[in-house]
This record gives structure tokens, sequence and C-alpha cells, in this order.
């Protein structure tokens, strides 16, 4: 569990909004696979589409943040907290693209669904 806190810790309070939104996206991914309802899939396409622009975002955010920081600190020092500190920042789009995996499976069993036989 201290693990997962340490991850959310390293990405920053934007985690949680992207935590929300992936949340979200599995949720209608789950109603989408169980209805037949055009909007709800489309709905969801564009819930994966904002899913990773959020958390591209927070990571260019991060990684912005990196680069100023290092900025006042001795070269000697500076490469490692680069690469600490752009480490740190890829955990929003990890935490997206596993959200982004969570709705894509049943997305594609509902996409089964309403292609295979009636």
């Amino acid at each position: 569990m201290s693990q997962v806190v340490r991850f959310f810790a390293e990405g920053g309070s934007g985690m949680y909004l992207l935590l929300l939104l992936g949340l979200a996206l599995v949720t209608v991914a789950i109603v989408s696979c169980v209805s037949r309802d055009e909007k709800l899939r489309v709905a969801t396409m564009i819930g994966f589409g904002v899913v990773i622009l959020a958390g591209a975002a927070l990571t260019v955010h991060g990684r912005s943040i990196t680069d100023a920081a290092i900025v006042s600190v001795s070269p000697d020092v500076r490469e490692r907290i680069r690469e600490q500190g752009y480490a740190e920042s890829n955990r929003p789009i990890e935490l997206a693209g596993v959200l982004c995996v969570c709705g894509l499976v049943p997305f594609l069993i509902g996409e089964a669904r309403r292609r295979g036989p009636s």
C-alpha cells in the first residue's frame, strides 16, 4: 500500500484528478459494454482521449517544474535531480495508461458483442 501512496505523491496532486477521470472512463466503458447505445460508445472513446491528454499534460507540467527547479542548483547534482524529477513526472502518464487499459477491456468486450451475432 505504501508503494501506491508513494506513486501518487511522486506524481503530484493532479494524480487524484486523473484518477477521477480514469474511474469515470472505466465506469462509462463498463456501461457501454452492457448497452448498445452508440452515444456511450462515443463517450468512451472521448474518455480515452481525455485521460491520455490529461496524463500527458501533467507529465509535461512535472517536467517543467523540474527544469525550473534545477536552474539554481550546482552543475554536479543537476543531472541526478533532473533524472529523478523526470522519473517522478512520468507517473501521471503511467497512471493514464493503466486506466486506459482498464477501460479498454470492457470497451473491447462490448465491441465484440456489438459485432457478433445478434
